[in-house]
């Protein structure tokens, strides 16, 4: 799961695929928008927060270039993602977004921006 923050001028999407570049060298070949919406309060700002969810396809993942802000990169299944995910709105995302790839009948839309 790849997170960052949004400059100034960038829009959520442009900031995702900018954070994939940055974080990981790869460069996503689809992207979407996934309809659904993290949200967590931050008590420090007292502000809540509401964070929007993509999903990207890239090639080439034999080809990983994790930025210095990290030390290692791993690829799960997705049962194993979820237990290391602190948020309950992270397990989520990553449960609608399988289910949008395996499930021909799934109930919800996503949106093809790339």
């Amino acid at each position: 799961m790849v997170t960052g923050s949004i400059k100034k001028g960038e829009k959520a999407y442009e900031t995702a695929v900018r954070e994939i570049k940055e974080e990981t060298g790869l460069a996503p070949i689809n992207f979407w928008v996934v309809p659904y919406m993290n949200s967590f309060y931050s008590h420090e700002d007292d502000l809540a927060c509401m964070v929007p969810v993509f999903a990207a396809e890239v090639k080439n993942v034999g080809v990983v270039k994790i930025s210095k802000e990290h030390s290692e990169y791993s690829w799960f299944k997705k049962e194993e993602a979820k237990k290391l995910l602190a948020w309950e709105g992270q397990r989520r995302s990553v449960d609608i977004i399988y289910e949008y790839f395996t499930n021909e009948k799934s109930f919800l839309e996503f949106v093809k921006i790339h």
